[in-house]
């Protein structure tokens, strides 16, 4: 294994993981690190895209080949070999990653995204996985639930490492009143659609709740007729989330999702400097709290009601939770987490 001789010397890191198409958590994050280190002076990084790779078809085989080509070339030549995926996707590509590393004597990092711990899948799945992880150098999980989890079942080298967004240098000007709610992501029961809708009726012209993402689960437009505070206003692009939202008074999210770790929007949602109401449900708690929005119970409009009711009519309080939101949002700045992933890697080099 090569050893930093010197602090100018540049750290080589394979990152193995998917680039969109298509936009989702997975890819955005994954393309949001490959950017950050390749803008950093002291790092030399190599990218292997695993995006559509499929067993099932022929171009999807083809795609695996040439994935596991690049691997084996690129690991004889790196520091560190880092693979980044989705737990449906460990059984993947994972397995290769450590062959490649065990040949050539490097460390291999694990950076596992997603709300969902190895633990929740069947028994047999979850020994596979769990032994993965035992045989790497170094596994990171999106939660710190899952983190300590893993450290209870003797993963030792378990630790977390959270999402993350770009955040805007500039700080909106705290709002006197709260009156524009907002909702971005997968229309669908599970993330608290139809509490939002009963919400909005209950409270009435007090409020505006504007709708945006595509319709799952059987939904479609015909979901919002009826409700006059609501609004469906289509799909936003990655890009133009943030800015959107910026003009908004708050975000709302009272999912009761099964896998939801840390969504994109709430972190997209801080920098826009925006407070949040979400539910208090796997992961949630760990990003959102009283300093910065209001946790309900999932599957309650009365809760949801009441927490919104509080922002519209408790001005201090609104006043609160914004400022709170323009201290807790560098906690999860990219920046701040490329720096941390560095540091790592480094110490496993060094």
């Amino acid at each position: 294994m090569r050893k930093l001789k010197h602090p100018s010397q540049k750290m080589r890191i394979l990152l193995v993981g998917p680039m969109p198409p298509p936009f989702a958590g997975t890819t955005v994050l994954f393309r949001q690190l490959a950017e950050l280190l390749a803008q950093t002076p002291q790092v030399e990084c190599e990218v292997i895209n695993v995006a559509g790779i499929r067993v099932r078809s022929i171009k999807g085989i083809i795609r695996l080949v040439a994935a596991l080509v690049s691997l084996f070339r690129f690991s004889q030549r790196v520091d560190v070999v880092t693979v980044h995926v989705h737990l449906s996707s460990m059984h993947k590509i994972v397995p290769f990653c450590l062959l490649f590393a065990g040949i050539f004597r490097k460390p291999l990092v694990i950076r596992q995204f997603g709300g969902i711990g190895y633990y929740n899948l069947p028994p047999i799945r979850a020994k596979i996985d769990h032994w993965l992880y035992s045989c790497s150098t170094c596994c990171l999980f999106e939660l710190k639930m899952i983190a300590c989890k893993a450290k209870a079942d003797g993963i030792g080298q378990a630790a977390w490492y959270s999402n993350s967004r770009f955040m805007s240098a500039e700080i909106r000007i705290p709002r006197d009143r709260c009156r524009k709610f907002v909702y971005v992501g997968h229309i669908k029961p599970s993330k608290g659609v139809f509490e939002i809708l009963q919400a909005a009726d209950e409270i009435g012209s007090e409020c505006s709740v504007d709708f945006y993402g595509p319709f799952d689960d059987g939904l479609s437009r015909e979901v919002f007729e009826g409700h006059p505070n609501v609004q469906y206003c289509g799909v936003l692009d990655a890009d133009e989330v943030i800015e959107r939202l910026s003009a908004y008074d708050a975000l709302l999210l009272p999912s009761y999702h099964w896998g939801e770790g840390y969504p994109g929007v709430v972190l997209e949602a801080y920098s826009a400097g925006l407070p949040v109401i979400c539910s208090r449900w796997q992961g949630l708690p760990e990003i959102v709290d009283d300093s910065c929005g209001i946790l309900v119970e999932p599957r309650s409009a009365e809760s949801l009601r009441i927490a919104m009711h509080e922002l519209i009519r408790n001005t201090e309080r609104f006043r609160y939770v914004q400022e709170g939101v323009t201290k807790r949002r560098l906690e999860f700045s990219a920046e701040l987490w490329r720096d941390r992933f560095i540091d790592l890697c480094k110490g496993l080099v060094e």
